[in-house]
């Protein structure tokens, strides 16, 4: 498993960026967001980077309305990665585990957290499609096949 390559990620970097309203957010960030979600660029995901406080206050106000959620990389913050939009309180410490181990299975998860593996594995299934994490497919030499859930961050932030 560790062995992977690191998902491929398009990186939204607002260096220098002074003004952003919310409909300019909605329709630059949310958007892109609800398109990488449903694969129209393949498996990349969205990372947002370098915002001030009142960029991420509009990109958060329109994630949020949009039931999305996004990582938010600075390399000058303390509380980096940051998440900007809704995340359920149950995802946090599945999405932290898979961060942590750079890769896991519902398998991990469930074991780890105490959980029913139809539990862990709906969990990490739910962070796939809301682009926090990248699912691959692992078929076995025997038959059948699992799931990997692997983390989009960059090496650096982590």
């Amino acid at each position: 498993m560790p062995g992977n390559p690191q998902p491929e990620s398009l990186v939204f970097d607002f260096n220098g960026l002074q003004i952003m309203d919310y409909s300019c957010a909605d329709e630059l960030v949310a958007r892109t967001a609800i398109e990488m979600q449903n694969r129209l660029y393949g498996d990349r995901f969205l990372l947002l980077s370098n915002m001030d406080d009142t960029l991420a206050e509009n990109v958060t106000v329109a994630l949020k309305q949009r039931g999305l959620v996004l990582y938010h990389l600075h390399p000058q913050s303390k509380d980096n990665p940051q998440l900007l939009g809704d995340l359920r309180p149950y995802l946090e410490s599945a999405l932290k585990m898979v961060n942590e181990a750079r890769e896991l299975t519902a398998r991990d998860l469930a074991d780890a957290e105490g959980l029913a593996i139809n539990t862990a594995s709906n969990r990490l299934t739910e962070l796939a499609k809301s682009g926090l994490a990248y699912r691959r497919s692992e078929s076995f030499a025997a038959g059948g096949k699992q799931y990997c859930y692997q983390s989009i961050l960059p090496v650096s932030f982590m």
